[in-house]
């Protein structure tokens, strides 16, 4: 995405981008995200793993080893099916962001796909259409 469509994207989904870095805007908004939605069930911050300055890594993997962890992999399933659909696009689209394609790992046997109108008319719902738009328009590639 250009930063045309960047500035495009984040204007139809009322947010705001400033002119900072892609890489320490989207750290910043992917942080509070995953606070104030209140996803630390479904990721961590693994300081020694960073890429473009960001730290955050879905749970469910031992990153020292890359192993699946199958205990924790099940609790951030059952998580993941509790939540309602707007937070369970917030995540999915998390996971699509840091993995870059399709996932066999983290989303595999959960909800992860809507129509877009569905999509963008339960984020607007729910108030989250703004951050939502904002993590993937400042996205800079893990």
């Amino acid at each position: 995405m250009d930063r045309r469509e960047m500035r495009a994207l984040a204007t139809v989904c009322g947010a705001n981008i400033d002119g900072s870095s892609r890489a320490s805007a989207f750290a910043a908004h992917l942080l509070d995200v995953i606070a104030r939605y209140e996803f630390d069930a479904f990721f961590t911050r693994v300081p020694d793993r960073a890429v473009n300055g960001i730290d955050v890594r879905p749970r469910g993997v031992d990153y020292r080893t890359d192993e699946v962890d199958a205990a924790a992999m099940a609790e951030r399933r059952r998580s993941y099916k509790a939540l309602p659909p707007v937070r369970q696009m917030m995540v999915a689209t998390i996971i699509w962001l840091y993995r870059g394609e399709p996932d066999k790992t983290w989303l595999a046997r959960l909800p992860s796909t809507w129509h877009a109108a569905d999509a963008v008319a339960a984020l607007v719902e729910a108030g989250a259409l703004r951050d939502w738009g904002r993590f993937v328009a400042l996205y800079p590639g893990w």
